[in-house]
């Protein structure tokens, strides 16, 4: 290493540790300073990576989705506190701008509890551009992985919502529809999937069933109203047996189903262990209530940077699938508010409407629990929305939690709870800091 070549590197290092220090002092100004940063970090790479004249980078490198995805540490990402990360590829430095929201991520991993949880995974995402906004968790079973993404679990009665947007689309189901069970809400013997009543017969509505999760009637749904084939129809369009572009490697959603009725019965109300799902991808089921019945690519790369500062990669958002209609995805909404409201995650989020940040927002959500083949975990999901009914602004939330039994560990939508409490609590500030701006620019 030549003396010009290590004044160069002492130069940098001086300049970034005077720009961390004002940064740290006049946060509020942090747009300039951000830049400021950014061009330092550029000063240190140049002279950490091109001593003399020996090394040549490539001045025409441009990426692809597929080029992100092999480059990408998906378990780095579980741990990020910042925006921005540092990679190596093909031997120079690169600078990938990410979409996750650091203060967000910082606040969801100090309140993951690993005392007796084996796995925790949480997914945060904009369901209009399918930006993730949060990744984060950990599996104990397997600690190099990210199992937002890495891993499937049971999708159990998640896959309800995939079940009653059928029903609400191709048989002109209304929340309001009335439906018919005996027996116990929470089990499925064949003798509930008759298509008879009799004095012991309950009636509910499709609001009321799904809020409450009640497998008799999902049962009963899949094997007189839709079938097979349009549940295999459904189940596809909402992601289903197919690969997510990620900018990352994602393992694929699994669903199968037979002719056999009783199978098809427990399919349709998530009461077995072969469908299987990503927290990924139940950010992204949740997100069709929301966004007119449209699943958006996820991305986790806004763009990436070489060490001149050229954009060689650019995330444009674009539509996975059509899932549904706007007219059934506004339908499914009211599905997901009721479970809120007076279903099966209304203790969660009890006194919610009493909150100075949730009761401003409008909160819908799907739970789901089922044991592992073996009964020693409990999958615990809850897949929903939260939009400020003011701003319109909304997110989506996914969270799955492996309880080892017998003790159950914080529920997932309770994480969820807190997670778009922390999210719309820092938007509120966002926007009053913005809003104090722009007043006193006018005085």
């Amino acid at each position: 290493m030549t003396a010009e070549h290590l004044l160069k590197i002492l130069l940098a290092l001086t300049a970034t540790v005077i720009v961390f220090a004002c940064a740290s002092c006049f946060k509020s100004s942090n747009n300039s300073m951000l830049q400021e940063d950014n061009s330092t970090r550029r000063n240190i790479l140049h002279a950490l990576h091109s001593p003399s004249s020996d090394i040549r980078y490539d001045t025409e490198l441009h990426l692809t989705r597929d080029d992100v995805r092999k480059i990408i540490d998906s378990s780095v990402i579980l741990t990020a506190h910042e925006p921005e990360i540092t990679i190596e590829y093909k031997d120079q430095p690169l600078t990938v701008e990410t979409t996750l929201d650091p203060e967000l991520q910082e606040s969801i991993l100090k309140e993951i509890s690993k005392s007796t949880a084996r796995q925790v995974a949480v997914v945060v995402m904009e369901p209009e551009t399918g930006r993730i906004i949060s990744m984060s968790g950990y599996d104990r079973d397997r600690t190099d992985s990210n199992p937002c993404v890495a891993t499937c679990f049971p999708a159990a009665s998640i896959f309800k919502m995939v079940t009653a947007a059928a029903a609400i689309e191709s048989r002109d189901f209304s929340p309001d529809t009335p439906l018919h069970f005996n027996g116990r809400k929470h089990t499925l013997y064949k003798s509930q999937l008759k298509d008879t009543r009799n004095r012991y017969t309950t009636t509910i509505t499709l609001r009321d069933s799904f809020a409450q999760s009640i497998n008799p009637v999902f049962g009963k749904i899949g094997i007189f109203s839709l079938g097979k084939n349009t549940l295999e129809k459904y189940a596809y369009a909402f992601g289903f047996d197919r690969k997510i572009q990620f900018d990352m490697p994602v393992a694929e959603s699994r669903f199968s189903i037979s002719d056999d009725s009783y199978h098809i019965a427990e399919i349709a109300c998530g009461f077995n262990r072969e469908t299987l799902i990503t927290p990924l991808h139940g950010a992204l089921m949740a997100s069709a209530a929301v966004n007119s019945g449209t699943l958006m690519t996820p991305a986790l790369v806004d763009s990436i940077e070489d060490i001149d500062g050229r954009t060689i990669y650019q995330n444009h958002p674009e539509p996975l699938s059509q899932a549904i209609s706007p007219g059934a995805a506004a339908r499914l909404r009211k599905l997901l508010e009721a479970t809120v409201s007076h279903g099966t995650a209304r203790k969660a989020f009890r006194g919610w409407r009493r909150d100075h940040i949730l009761s401003k927002l409008d909160i819908g959500g799907k739970t789901g629990t089922i044991d592992n083949s073996d009964h020693t975990v409990r999958y615990d999901w809850f897949c929903g929305f939260a939009q400020d009914r003011k701003t319109g602004r909304k997110i989506t939330v996914a969270v799955l939690v492996g309880h080892a039994k017998p003790r159950l560990d914080v529920r997932a939508a309770r994480y969820a709870r807190m997670a778009m409490r922390n999210y719309f609590r820092r938007a509120g500030q966002v926007q009053l800091a913005s809003n104090r701006n722009v007043s006193s620019r006018t005085r």
